[in-house]
């Protein structure tokens, strides 16, 4: 129906730029006001087209549903006028437009009736409040938990807050439940490396970011808790040579190479002959 409306006007608009034409050749004194309303049928066909005819809107909601549908899961399944606004909401939320999200989703919270609802209403609050508040982002996370504590990349967010917040530990155990939820991107075990060296387990970090790293070689966080792991560890050769590795993978090499020389030894390398 909507493209029938706009079909009809662009024929209109057709129609009338003939008009123009032949106004023009034989009643010049009138095409002054047929200019005119041809201009703005046009502009009006031309706003119409944008709202009803190109799909931009419609494709745009469905990269979000497809994006997050682990998190959307049947929310509002049984309400669409609801569900629209919660889409509407993580489409906000991708571009970047994190306050009219959080606009929305408040007054989606006092209508949730699921814990598929509720869940993905605090999620998307928790990743907007991500990009502004750590602290009111932690709070959303945590009352998403409350419906549904399976959901590797909430634990994964969770992690990322409290590494920022300096909360190691904590930080730890949710990157830790996210990776035994399944699979998880391979920054998550480079995140994991570093908050390691940061706690000073180097032969656990070593662990992680060669995992990570197996998975995607260009993650420089990996080679970063590489080089600091095996300095602590005594063993600078191994060192400047993931900082080598960092540089060829688009690293900052020096920041590291000075990360690393401030680190301090904190275990060493036993020689063969020291072990009997």
């Amino acid at each position: 129906m909507k493209k029938w409306i706009v079909f009809s006007f662009h024929t209109l608009g057709t129609i009338l730029a003939v008009v123009l034409i032949v106004g023009n050749l034989f009643f010049r004194e009138h095409t002054d006001y047929l200019r005119i309303i041809t201009s703005a049928i046009f502009i009006v066909t031309y706003f119409i087209s944008l709202k009803y005819y190109f799909p931009k809107q419609k494709l745009s909601d469905a990269v979000f549903e497809e994006k997050y549908k682990g998190e959307i899961n049947c929310a509002f399944s049984n309400d669409q006028k609801k569900y629209k606004k919660l889409i509407k909401a993580a489409r906000f939320y991708g571009l970047g437009e994190y306050q009219k999200a959080l606009e929305i989703l408040p007054k989606l919270e006092r209508v949730c009736d699921t814990k598929d609802d509720f869940f993905a209403v605090y999620f998307f609050m928790g990743v907007c409040y991500h990009e502004i508040d750590l602290k009111l982002a932690l709070d959303a996370y945590i009352k998403a938990l409350k419906y549904n504590d399976k959901n590797a990349k909430i634990w994964i967010n969770i992690g990322v807050a409290y590494a920022k917040l300096n909360y190691l530990d904590l930080a730890y155990e949710a990157f830790l439940k996210a990776i035994s939820l399944g699979d998880v991107p391979p920054a998550v075990y480079t995140n994991m490396a570093c908050i390691l060296t940061d706690m000073q387990e180097p032969e656990e970090a070593i662990k992680y970011a060669e995992k990570g790293l197996s998975l995607n070689s260009k993650i420089s966080d990996g080679y970063y808790a590489m080089a600091i792991s095996y300095k602590m560890l005594g063993n600078e050769e191994e060192a400047e040579r993931y900082c080598k590795l960092l540089a060829v993978n688009g690293g900052n090499a020096d920041y590291v190479r000075s990360v690393v020389a401030d680190t301090p030894v904190l275990y060493y390398e036993e020689e063969e002959d020291e072990k009997l």
